[in-house]
């Protein structure tokens, strides 16, 4: 009862004060930049370390391909749970290209947001070429994809889930943090989106059809399911840098023809 009473002041108080969505916005805000001021000291002052965090972050065979190797290492595990496993994985994969989806989808239609090292407020020092400038920073697709392969893996071994949940947050989103292209906030999103996703789609087994059919083509015809896993998992291992490449092309063809 004291619990409801407090939510219900809550409710009414934030009702009676529209400013104070606004005043934890700018507070949020405010976390943030104080976030990326306090790592920012750190550039530059030992070249090895930013040499080292660089390479981690555009090394593609560090980032996302020790996850997806795990996750074919459980595939083909010999074990009673194998055909059960198998399924997971099918669904799970599934689910992390809809969660990525979803992640591109809110970024397009959400107010933009600068990346860290393009705003002159932050007095940002990188010593990477800038890049991304015309995508929105938040949410962070790569911990989209990052946490929902890692909430993948946790379904089928909580270890391997647990150690891929620590891979994708040192690995894969502090060097992003530590280079100024996300926020602290664009990260957190971006892994609760993934996590979400997967969570509600392995409860609905909406992909259930398509899993069901590609375990049927995977029996029939092993080498073209195979040969197609290949190209997907390589996409994936790379962040579509490909599909990206075009799809930003279009976007800026898309900006000259509809600008005057």
């Amino acid at each position: 009862m004291a619990l409801h009473f407090k939510l219900k002041s809550a409710y009414l108080n934030e009702k009676a004060n529209p400013n104070m969505t606004l005043a934890m916005i700018a507070e949020i805000s405010r976390l943030d930049d104080q976030t990326l001021i306090w790592i920012n000291q750190y550039m530059t002052r030992w070249p090895l370390l930013d040499k080292s965090i660089a390479w981690v972050l555009t090394a593609n065979i560090i980032k996302f391909v020790p996850m997806l190797a795990a996750g074919c290492g459980l595939w083909f595990a010999k074990t009673l749970k194998q055909a059960s496993n198998r399924r997971i994985l099918i669904e799970s994969l599934l689910a992390s290209i809809a969660a990525l989806a979803i992640g591109r989808t809110l970024a397009l239609m959400l107010p933009f947001r600068d990346r860290p090292f393009v705003r002159p407020e932050l007095h940002f020092v990188t010593t990477l070429k800038p890049v991304l400038r015309s995508w929105s920073s938040f949410p962070s697709d790569h911990a989209v994809l990052a946490f929902a392969l890692a909430a993948s893996l946790f379904r089928i071994s909580p270890k391997v889930g647990m150690w891929a949940l620590f891979h994708a947050t040192v690995i894969i989103c502090l060097p992003r943090l530590y280079f100024g292209l996300h926020h602290p906030t664009d990260l957190i999103a971006g892994a609760f989106i993934g996590i979400l996703t997967i969570s509600m789609f392995s409860r609905s087994h909406v992909f259930n059809p398509v899993t069901n059919y590609l375990l049927r083509i995977e029996n029939k015809y092993p080498g073209a399911f195979y040969a197609i896993s290949f190209f997907v998992l390589y996409n994936i291992g790379e962040m579509f840098v490909s599909f990206r490449f075009v799809a930003n092309y279009v976007f800026h063809a898309l900006e000259l023809m509809i600008l005057p």
